[in-house]
């Protein structure tokens, strides 16, 4: 078995933390209207790149409808998961990270 340049894998169900990273970090460049090479998914801060508040909820929002096969009826928990983590951690890497804990994330559509 050979080792990954990248690092370690984290997965959960069969896809893996830079799949879910991929597809927020699509989100991200969409919502604050960005070029894709302008995010480094661990570093780059949300609000250092123009997110506010309110953006803040839109993105929450785009990534739970993005999961929405994968998250359960009452996504308050969730989204308050979220919303805390791009307060406290503003990187996408953070925020797929919380995800996974969640268990969100055995699929991307």
């Amino acid at each position: 078995m050979s080792e990954d340049p990248d690092g370690p894998q984290t997965t959960t169900g069969d896809v893996s933390l830079p799949a879910i990273v991929a597809s927020i970090t699509e989100i991200w460049v969409d919502a604050l209207g960005l070029k894709p090479g302008e995010v480094d998914p661990d570093t780059t801060d949300f609000f250092e790149l123009g997110g506010y508040s309110l953006l803040a909820m839109q993105v929450i929002t785009r990534i739970l409808e993005r999961f929405q096969a994968h998250v359960p009826a009452d996504t308050f928990d969730l989204e308050s998961a979220l919303l805390y983590t791009i307060f406290d951690q503003p990187t996408v890497t953070a925020l797929a990270e919380c995800l996974l804990a969640d268990g969100i994330g055995s699929a991307v559509s």
